[in-house]
């Protein structure tokens, strides 16, 4: 048994670590956001014109599944006009007339690729500061990429410890000694 532990650890080890290597060049093919205008927790001195999102490969112009939301805190949405969408990015015009505050922008798009994807961010008008929420972060290229990377990692970590667990169960040496008797025990004092 002590021999097979090391030999189990190590095939456990190698599909760990060769996982997220195998996996992360498919993976890049979904999009993520490139770029924002405003970026995440600006704070701007007068509104902006427009919200414009860039993302790192080509997303679907299909107007019904992409929207971006504009919104103040109490939900009120300020957009204005037509949604301008391109093969890379989206444009959405502001009202300008919209107030010092804090605001919420929500998009959703479909990569080229069929994956739906979504996110949020946050940035103020005026005198009012950004959250501190560090937990409000978009997720980047950058961030998609090692989130990716850590996911990879951890679903090759446990396919191994499964397969590591199948070939230990099927590799068991049968124990060894007397096999025990599956025959009903005798009285010897009816026997004469």
């Amino acid at each position: 048994m002590s021999e097979r532990i090391p030999v189990g650890l190590g095939l456990l080890t190698l599909i760990a670590l060769s996982v997220p290597l195998l996996g992360a060049v498919p993976a890049s093919a979904h999009s993520s956001v490139a770029s924002a205008r405003p970026s995440y927790n600006q704070a701007l001195d007068r509104p902006p014109s427009s919200v414009v999102i860039a993302f790192t490969s080509e997303i679907h112009t299909d107007a019904v599944t992409t929207t971006v939301v504009v919104e103040d805190e109490d939900d009120h949405d300020w957009t204005d006009g037509v949604l301008e969408i391109t093969t890379t990015g989206v444009a959405q015009a502001v009202d300008p007339e919209m107030p010092d505050g804090r605001y919420q922008v929500r998009w959703s798009v479909v990569s080229a690729d069929g994956a739906p994807l979504e996110g949020s961010y946050r940035f103020t008008v005026g005198g009012v500061q950004p959250e501190p929420n560090p937990l409000n972060v978009p997720l980047t290229g950058t961030r998609s990429e090692w989130f990716r990377a850590v996911t990879h990692a951890l679903v090759g970590a446990l396919l191994g410890l499964t397969a590591y667990a199948l070939w230990a169960t099927y590799h068991r040496k049968p124990p060894t000694g007397p096999a025990p008797s599956n025959a009903p025990p005798t009285n010897n004092e009816d026997n004469p």
